[in-house]
């Protein structure tokens, strides 16, 4: 195409320079307003439609919005100079002389002009205007489209010898031309056929009256599109399709004027659903993270406070008779203590990721923890059952994504018994193909679902649930990550009889050769104690010396290395905390290692996931520990070194 040989800033002929003397006083009060700081005036400039207001007088573009700057190729300030003389080709000049002269304001009008970008090159753009907008008319709104990539496309198939048809076959995206009055379709592409699950036989329900509105998922989006398309030469929308075959789609649609055909539109359908599910997991991913590090300094400190509680209500236990009522008040402290902690790992457990390598997992335990956290919480109108297999159920997973699947699995559960009912926790081992198999189950006596639903229930976005409560998502977690497993997902259910889900795994081998600690004789060791916690260092040395063992108390990493450089007293283990403000237990335990290697270290942890210290070659005593705990994780840490540090 060549460019017109023009310079660069094209002067009004002077022919027009007696309309173009300056703007109205109405004019400039509202270019202050559109682009003022506020939430008004982003709404103009950010505004992702060209458009601009034209002082009615003098044809002068009195204030343009970024994207009508960057379509003409103009620095906003300097396209705020021009008049519409300026932007049009000299062969348009005759039609703006008529708009002048028109003096009747116009509710809407469009049409297409030749104008040109600031270099030269020439446009091909659908303009639409009016001047009913604000005020008494004195300024008229234009919005832009620039049709030019059309235009060549139609050009180029035209010199070529390809019909326009032809092109729109190969094209990416879904195309169809859609007549306004009758909400039919008069053609459509491969891709839109496909995208709306008409292929073959089915595609005659293309051209059915409202087959495009058939298509949403939500009525309002549909009659957004109807009004849409009725009301704005160009539109963008994002909607939710449902295909031929029942599956739900997220789909871009976007609406193009048909040139000499005021009720037709060309609509451009892309399916981004792919897209849209990479986005929704990279949200939901950051938010599960951001709550994760949220739950684990919750939890770290909880754990903290249960500790002291439990230690101190187990010390009096063993000094009271369990028949007693104070024996029996005990009692239950411990068993609150030991509920509260249990809630402190599923939340944890279930908003944290990434964090524990795969590994064993008892599915009973699993299946045992989760009710304990979860039947507390069910409504009055809904019973939890729990019933676990006496055999032992290992499996390699995710602790982590395992929490998250049955939470999935149980959420549902209850969800599908509005009415109430009852949601049961198995577990069972059995055997298929010459192999056993572990399996957990989730069961529910509610709604239950009819084939067409199970059928689908595994699909991304689909849910049942009304709008705001579901995403589509929890269902396809729970398949995908036990399909990685190598395991697999049965569904059972019939409608109005309820429901069961059952996670089916390969049983793994029960760990053989565990060494139990002998308790033997031997000096009281000396144990240093590292916490900055005044009351938790209070409560694990007397834990320790209920066990004879000496104690040496640290508030800190830097007096613990103090202690440990004099070197006057012989110890025998360092026992620390690992969050600590200055130096942590972790950095505190690497030194150790670094310039002791003899000296024994065990750490302990109020975080729930202790996995990667574990890695790190350090045993680790998760907080709230009890009097046994502590004494075996002490023992074993003794038992597996050489011997202490003088």
């Amino acid at each position: 195409m060549q460019k017109a040989n023009r310079p660069r800033r094209r002067s009004v002929p002077p022919a027009l320079a007696v309309i173009s003397d300056g703007a109205s006083a109405e004019s400039e009060l509202l270019c202050a307003a559109l682009t003022a700081t506020d939430a008004r005036g982003a709404l103009f400039v950010q505004n992702p439609q060209p458009m601009c207001v034209v002082d009615r007088k003098s044809l002068r573009i009195i204030v343009a919005n970024q994207s009508a700057a960057e379509m003409y190729g103009y620095p906003r300030p300097e396209l705020q100079t021009l008049t519409l003389f300026e932007l049009c080709d000299t062969a348009e000049h005759e039609r703006l002389f008529a708009l002048h002269a028109d003096a009747t304001p116009r509710q809407a009008h469009a049409g297409f002009w030749k104008q040109r970008r600031k270099g030269g090159d020439l446009l091909q753009v659908r303009a639409a205007w009016t001047s009913e907008f604000c005020g008494k008319g004195d300024v008229m709104l234009w919005t832009f489209q620039d049709q030019t990539p059309i235009e060549r496309a139609r050009a180029a198939a035209h010199e070529a010898g390809v019909s326009l048809s032809n092109l729109l076959e190969d094209a990416s995206h879904g195309m169809c031309r859609y007549r306004l009055e009758s909400g039919t379709v008069e053609y459509a592409n491969r891709v839109m056929l496909s995208i709306c699950g008409l292929e073959g036989a089915n595609e005659a329900r293309m051209f059915e009256p409202r087959a495009l509105e058939n298509c949403f998922v939500h009525a309002a989006q549909a009659d957004s599109f109807a009004a849409a398309a009725t009301l704005s030469p160009a539109f963008h929308q994002q909607a939710q399709w449902r295909r031929h075959d029942g599956a739900v789609r997220t789909v871009h649609i976007y609406g193009y004027p048909v040139a000499a055909d005021a009720a037709g539109r060309m609509i451009l359908v892309e399916d981004v659903t792919e897209q849209h599910s990479r986005a929704q997991e990279s949200e939901q991913r950051e938010k599960m993270e951001s709550l994760g590090r949220i739950a684990a300094t919750v939890a770290h400190d909880f754990n903290n406070i249960l500790l002291v509680m439990r230690g101190y209500a187990e010390m009096m236990q063993r000094t009271l008779r369990p028949s007693s009522i104070e024996g029996r008040h005990a009692a239950a402290l411990l068993a609150a203590a030991d509920s509260a902690a249990e809630v402190t790992a599923a939340l944890v457990g279930f908003t944290r990721k990434d964090e524990e390598l795969a590994g064993r997992l008892d599915l009973n335990e699993l299946a045992r923890e989760m009710a304990g956290s979860l039947f507390p919480t069910l409504p009055e109108r809904i019973t939890g059952r729990l019933a676990l297999s006496q055999e032992a159920l290992f499996i390699v997973a995710e602790r982590a994504q395992m929490q998250r699947v049955l939470l999935n699995l149980a959420a549902n559960a209850r969800d599908a018994m509005p009415g109430g009912g009852r949601l049961t926790v198995a577990t069972s081992l059995r055997f298929s193909g010459g192999r056993e198999e572990c399996c957990v189950e989730i069961r529910d006596t509610g709604t239950g679902m009819d084939d067409a639903t199970r059928a689908r229930i595994f699909e991304r976005f689909f849910t049942t649930k009304p709008a705001g409560r579901g995403t589509g998502l929890g269902l396809a977690f729970v398949e995908s990550y036990v399909t990685q497993l190598g395991g697999r997902v049965e569904v059972e259910s019939q409608l109005g009889a309820g429901s069961c889900f059952r996670l089916v795994f390969a049983r793994e081998e029960a760990e053989t050769g565990v060494v139990e600690v002998q308790s033997q004789t031997r000096r009281a060791a000396t144990i240093l104690l590292v916490d900055d916690d005044a009351q938790i260092r209070l409560l694990v040395q007397d834990f320790l010396k209920m066990l004879n063992y000496e104690v040496i108390l640290a508030d800190g990493a830097e007096t613990a290395l103090k202690i440990l450089s004099e070197g006057d007293q012989r110890i025998d283990l360092l026992l620390t905390d690992v969050t600590m403000p200055g130096i942590s237990g972790e950095v505190l335990a690497e030194r150790v290692r670094a310039q002791m290697p003899s000296l024994p270290v065990l750490l302990m942890s109020g975080r729930t996931y202790v996995g990667k210290l574990e890695e790190s070659g350090f045993r680790v005593v998760a907080k709230p520990f009890n009097i046994k705990e502590i004494q075996d994780a002490i023992e074993q840490s003794l038992q597996g070194h050489a011997g202490p540090i003088r």
